[in-house]
């Protein structure tokens, strides 16, 4: 049998309860708690929620290395900073992970900046040998991103580490968090260690559906290419020109009960066929997932939010699941929608469940944890935005 997660996942249920302090985000708790499982997480760290500092992202990534390799890592080496005496930080900057803000200061709690930490990562994964996969990322805020980081920045985007949001801005100064950093060196483990699969479904149900691509801890980029064989979409004519609609087979929630339905979609008829399979994985799935044929929508025609680019619900190569009930969180704190309750809600989509591997298996990117803002619960795309 192929199964699809590529991580030990049986034990963590019982890892939450014995993580580090620190609420920790719905889209995180599953990576958060099995990089805490495989000793990816420090002892030290006694938070899992706000920004990481400079020497919290050191510490990380020694104890991480260590982890991975299973080779201690020495912390002999002379400190050359006057403003720490962290052996984590002195190891870091010998290796080579980081630099000071000068000759003789490191700044070991400001925070990260994402700019920062592309440097961090991409100097990490050259030490534990790892080579990107995908290609650089086309980012519409390259300007803003400083000289010396730019290439880092690109390089840790085809690693899959750090990617563009949903309106393809990479944000170069906005802080990293405790969780995004772990999520980083569970998929830096991944990809050094892997052979590390699920056995059995005693926490989450090997996945059995049609989907075939292998989710190691990072989502797939599809080719836009593949898709717009017709040419690119920049107006309505030519959107309502590449959709067709798909009829599938559903569970509705009726009083209560599961039973069959039938939900029609839009979609850009280069993954209509896709989507199909999607649906009918879902539809086999042994959660009988729900979806609200109310709600539940893929094309229409209009722009990301606070940009003037055009949203893939545009072009039919993005769905919205179950809205109201996985909704959408912006940075300061507003939403769309009213609660997202995996495990709770039966609408509410959980990581590695059946609608979650359904789209996954099939190449499709969760907005749930994909980018660090907004965490869209309800959203898959087929082109990663």
């Amino acid at each position: 049998m192929r199964i699809h997660i590529k991580f030990t996942a049986i034990i963590l249920a019982l890892m939450l309860l014995a993580m580090p302090a620190g609420a920790v985000s719905p889209w995180a708790k599953t990576d958060v708690s099995l990089a805490d499982a495989l000793g990816l997480i420090p002892y030290s760290v006694s938070r899992l929620s706000g920004y990481i500092t400079r020497a919290e992202l050191c510490e990380l990534e020694i104890c991480a290395y260590e982890a991975i390799t299973g080779t201690a890592f020495p912390k002999s080496y002379e400190n050359p900073f006057v403003d720490t005496d962290s052996p984590y930080v002195a190891a870091a900057s010998y290796a080579g992970l980081v630099n000071g803000r000068d000759d003789h200061t490191f700044a070991p709690n400001d925070y990260v900046t994402r700019e920062e930490a592309a440097r961090f990562f991409v100097a990490l994964a050259a030490i534990l040998g790892i080579e990107p996969e995908g290609k650089p990322e086309s980012f519409y805020d390259i300007y803003d991103i400083s000289a010396w980081a730019v290439e880092y920045v690109k390089t840790a985007s085809a690693y899959g580490y750090l990617t563009a949001d949903y309106r393809g801005l990479f944000l170069p100064e906005e802080k990293l968090s405790v969780e995004q950093a772990i999520i980083v060196m569970v998929r830096m483990y991944s990809d050094v260690q892997p052979k590390i699969v699920v056995e059995s479904g005693e926490t989450f149900a090997p996945y059995t559906g049609t989907g075939d691509y292998v989710y190691n801890g990072r989502y797939r980029r599809n080719d836009p290419d593949d898709v717009f064989t017709d040419g690119p979409i920049t107006t309505k004519a030519q959107a309502d020109a590449q959709m067709t609609d798909i009829t599938v087979d559903i569970w509705e929630l009726k009083n209560g009960e599961k039973v069959p339905g039938k939900l029609t979609l839009t979609v850009h008829k280069n993954i209509a066929g896709v989507l199909t399979e999607v649906f009918a994985d879902i539809y086999n799935g042994q959660e009988r997932f729900p979806i609200d044929p109310d709600g539940t929508y893929c094309y229409s025609f209009r722009t990301t939010a606070g940009t003037s680019r055009l949203s893939e619900h545009a072009t039919g190569t993005a769905i919205d699941i179950n809205p109201d009930q996985n909704y959408c969180v912006y940075s300061d704190g507003s939403t769309v929608g009213s609660l997202y309750a995996p495990g709770e809600n039966p609408y509410s989509i959980e990581k590695f469940g059946d609608c979650w591997n359904a789209f996954v298996s099939h190449g499709f990117t969760w907005g749930g944890d994909a980018w660090s803002s907004p965490q869209d619960y309800m959203h898959f795309s087929y082109l990663g935005k």
